[in-house]
């Protein structure tokens, strides 16, 4: 059936859950820390969000690309987060390893072109 109605659309339960995903470096072969991470599914909104971080913090030394990313995607089992915008700075003394593998899933979830990638990176 066509969604002709805004209220439709908006009623949509289009994100789902959070995703499990596994962190190699965080895998401490136990139970308890398996390596396992829950990742939020992003709203059209955190992608804007993530395009105006981007923007403002062109050119910028030390900007925290990684750790901001998984500061906007670590959950718990439930889809809470598990850090603010200002513990992403914290976040980012863990593994440089673990955290490109949060960012590189997170450009994916973010859909973000590798186009857009090479110009996040490159500044």
């Amino acid at each position: 059936m066509p969604l002709t109605t805004k209220d439709a659309i908006l009623a949509l339960a289009d994100l789902g859950g959070p995703i499990e995903f596994y962190v190699q470096e965080w895998d401490l072969g136990t139970p308890e820390q398996d390596g396992t991470v829950f990742l939020r599914r992003p709203t059209a909104n955190d992608r804007d969000a993530w395009e105006i971080y981007c923007e403002l913090n062109k050119g910028k030394p030390k900007t925290i690309w990684r750790a901001r990313m998984a500061a906007m995607l670590l959950c718990d089992k439930d889809g809470q987060l598990l850090f603010t915008t200002d513990e992403a700075v914290k976040l980012g003394e863990k593994s440089a390893g673990a955290l490109h593998r949060i960012w590189t899933k997170g450009l994916e979830l973010l859909a973000v072109s590798d186009t857009e990638v090479k110009e996040i990176e490159g500044n």
